[in-house]
């Protein structure tokens, strides 16, 4: 496994991790939205960290510049999302994070997505019984460029606590 960027030094209130597989980390739709969206939030970068998890066969350049304290993580072997969300839950309860949010490497996040996520889990910070947040999921008809709410019970993002989440 090889570990690489900046080790964290701050304790961040959420750290996001992207988990990837066969491309490079400026090709994740889930890190570029990522980094667009914290534009325009400049707390962005004091509130977050990034752990980029590569379960490619080979690494890749880590050069993508963020905003925010970034470690790369890659692990050849491929176990899987649940190793490498394992993995970033242990490194996110180190720094002293609180939540930790889980995200493929195709998920497309949006500034509204961000604002209230950030919102949401500092409003929530003393709530001990609330252990995690997960996005509505809305899908767009082709047809008719109408947003429904979908009625699926999986996210492909979901914000959980660092303090209430055990190994899957």
């Amino acid at each position: 496994m090889i570990d690489s960027l900046t080790p964290m030094t701050q304790a961040a209130h959420l750290t996001a991790v992207v988990v990837l597989y066969g491309q490079s980390p400026g090709q994740s739709v889930a890190l570029c939205s990522l980094l667009d969206v914290a534009t325009g939030r400049p707390d962005a970068a004091q509130r977050i960290s990034l752990i980029i998890y590569d379960n490619s066969p080979k690494p890749h350049e880590a050069s993508v510049s963020t905003p925010f304290e970034t470690q790369y993580i890659h692990d050849a072997e491929n176990a899987g999302l649940a190793r490498a969300y394992n993995a970033a839950l242990q490194r996110a309860r180190a720094q002293g994070s609180t939540w930790l949010l889980l995200l493929d490497q195709d998920t497309r996040l949006s500034a509204q997505y961000l604002d209230e996520l950030l919102d949401t889990s500092a409003a929530v910070a003393s709530r001990a019984e609330i252990s995690a947040i997960v996005p509505k999921l809305w899908r767009v008809r082709a047809s008719t460029r109408r947003m429904r709410r979908s009625s699926s019970r999986c996210a492909s993002s979901s914000l959980m606590s660092t303090l209430q989440w055990t190994r899957m």
